[in-house]
């Protein structure tokens, strides 16, 4: 009997390396034999393994890991050559009798690996160079101002300064189609990003997805979430969500819980900057105000970060020398390449996942103005593999992996 492909999907930061290395070592222990597939879009390109989170050699070492740094960082590659070499990968690990977990946070590469797409045909033949070349001439925000105009479906999910993505929306007419705009969005809060959806999930025996509080844009909050994806009939295996968010999937989860453990806000400088006194509330608030400039999010971390501004009375002063991003992995990128007394914040989660790269995590914020957010595991009823999720939970809320989630951040 061939083993079921187990899937591992959420956003950068949340933990999906850790699980995936967790349970490599469980299936090795019950006698299988597991490698990790990359389900991720830049993870495929040699020499930017830094920059996008690959998992280094320490890594590799304890799960062998497929489809990660094979190409030439110039090279193009669509996902409709992604989803030919996943489907080799998996198809002969399956062959081969070993269980392919495919670990992933970009939703298209994740549907790519996970089942058959019907593919948008890419762009026409200098289509593409063409719009970088308006892009270039005109500006990113006016080329999207366009954009908006022509389909706004498209737009909305853009930022007005992504040049890439608005020059390749531009060049692929397909894409602007509103009903084919990269298939549902997963049942995700999903911190400030967009993860396009799973909308067949034939390959997977287990779906796990790992989730963080915050807005799915655009705008779907948590009772939306709920109205829109569980309640229409989207299911997992296994949710790991914050416990409210659990409560409002009633009748949708089961009642066996694990708690995973809670995040809270860290403070982060690059590498041989000055540290910054954030040893109480009053220290952090005379080291945001003596800061060159301060970095933080739009997601729900960085609008409790904010309202933590303006309760100190200080927001007004500093919103000229702040810097938001849409999601916590581009406030880190920033803070890496800054300059002067610049700090991030952002959660612990984040900043320790780019410690490699050589941020350093100051410390998380005084209790007095510590904001957790704290998680839960659970199956769902509607599980395909029920007692596989079960079993799965179980292992969540043990001894080994209560360690990896310290290491990871989560206390």
């Amino acid at each position: 009997m061939r083993p079921a492909v187990i899937a591992i999907f959420g956003p950068t930061g949340v933990g999906k390396t850790a699980i995936a290395l967790a349970l490599g070592r469980r299936l090795r222990a019950a006698g299988e034999d597991p490698v990790a597939v990359s389900a991720d879009a830049l993870q495929v390109y040699r020499g930017l393994e830094v920059l996008t989170g690959a998992p280094p050699a320490a890594e590799r070492a304890q799960l062998e890991h497929r489809m990660v740094s094979f190409l030439p960082v110039d090279a193009r590659f669509s996902v409709g050559e992604y989803a030919e070499l996943v489907h080799a990968e998996i198809d002969s690990l399956l062959d081969a009798g070993r269980r392919p977990i495919v670990v992933g946070g970009t939703g298209l590469y994740l549907r790519a690996a996970l089942a058959d797409l019907d593919l948008r045909p890419p762009p026409p033949p200098g289509a593409r160079e063409r719009w970088e070349a308006e892009v270039a001439a005109r500006g990113a925000p006016g080329l999207h101002a366009v954009l908006a105009e022509r389909a706004p479906w498209a737009a909305e999910a853009i930022d007005p300064h992504d040049r890439q993505r608005i020059g390749f929306r531009m060049a692929t007419p397909a894409s602007l189609q509103p009903g084919d705009y990269l298939g549902a969005m997963v049942a995700s809060l999903d911190a400030g990003q967009t993860t396009n959806g799973l909308t067949v999930q034939t390959r997977a025996a287990l779906l796990v997805k790992v989730t963080v509080p915050g807005v799915l844009a655009p705008r779907l909050t948590v009772g939306r979430l709920r109205a829109h994806k569980v309640d229409g009939g989207e299911a997992f295996d296994v949710v790991i969500a914050p416990p409210a968010a659990l409560e409002e999937f009633a009748g949708k989860v089961t009642a066996d819980r694990a708690s995973l453990g809670r995040v809270g806000l860290g403070v982060a400088v690059r590498p041989g900057a000055a540290v910054p006194d954030i040893s109480s509330s009053e220290a952090l608030k005379r080291s945001v105000l003596q800061a060159d400039s301060i970095v933080f999010n739009r997601a729900s971390s960085g609008i409790y970060f904010e309202n933590l501004l303006k309760k100190m009375e200080i927001y007004d002063k500093v919103q000229a020398k702040t810097t938001r991003y849409a999601d916590g992995a581009a406030v880190m990128e920033h803070v890496l390449k800054g300059k002067g007394r610049e700090i991030g914040f952002g959660p612990v989660t984040e900043i320790l996942q780019h410690r490699e790269k050589g941020l350093k995590l100051v410390g998380p914020l005084p209790p007095e103005v510590q904001n957790y957010t704290s998680y839960s595991a659970a199956p769902m009823t509607a599980a395909a593999s029920a007692e596989l999720a079960r079993v799965f939970v179980r292992y969540l809320g043990s001894p080994e992996s209560k360690a990896l989630f310290v290491a990871a951040g989560i206390d």
